[in-house]
């Protein structure tokens, strides 16, 4: 997933030989992930990512 982050779920179920499901599981749940524009990004922002948002908010 690190070298294709547009790499679907049923995609990792195939490459690892499990149901869908769990795949669906391990990503969501497990590891906190979810599809933002077609990317699997991580759930919780770093500070500097925080600090970033809100610049870009700020000079709207």
């Amino acid at each position: 997933m690190e070298g294709d982050r547009r790499i679907t779920l049923t995609e990792i179920a195939e490459e690892v030989d499990i149901s869908y499901g769990s795949a669906q599981q391990i990503m969501r749940v497990d590891l906190g992930f979810h599809k933002v524009s077609a990317r699997w990004v991580p759930r919780l922002l770093s500070d500097e990512h925080k600090r970033h948002r809100l610049e870009v908010y700020q000079l709207s």
